[in-house]
């Protein structure tokens, strides 16, 4: 096997982890694993491109420079909001029931990013933040009721 074949399988081998970590139950059960991964494999992805095809690196830099925007500005100013919530667990003792309530108000601007005040939808997701077990630990929730 010649190093150009054995690198082609390697690739080949992360594409299929991404898959396979891609999937929804891999998902429910082993976030964390599903999160790491694609975040290392695309990272390395990257630094593989713009080492090897130097005409890529203004993609490369273009793809960084969106996820930096998204990360920095959008995730952690403009679309972030704290309101406090009761944590219930229900009967099963394996469900929980997050409530909170505030009044929420409708944006109309299309360039205004939407928030948690400005109401949501039931397929909906937000990204719950505990801050008495970590301040920079977000979970993905998904949302069953509508903003009254």
């Amino acid at each position: 096997m010649t190093a150009e074949q054995s690198r082609g399988r390697i690739g080949a081998s992360k594409l299929i982890w991404l898959y396979f970590t891609s999937l929804g139950s891999f998902r429910q059960r082993m976030y964390k694993i599903f999160l790491a991964s694609h975040i290392v494999l695309q990272i390395a992805g990257l630094a593989f491109l713009w080492l090897h095809y130097p005409t890529s690196r203004v993609y490369v830099g273009t793809s960084l420079t969106i996820l930096l925007i998204d990360r920095l500005i959008f995730k952690l100013c403009l679309k972030s909001s704290t309101h406090p919530a009761t944590l219930t667990i229900l009967d099963d003792n394996e469900a929980l029931l997050i409530s909170a309530n505030w009044a929420t108000t409708r944006t109309t601007s299309a360039f205004a990013p939407r928030n948690m005040q400005s109401g949501w939808n039931p397929i909906d997701h937000i990204f719950l933040t505990v801050p008495s077990l970590s301040r920079h630990r977000r979970r993905p929730r998904g949302v069953r009721t509508s903003a009254l």
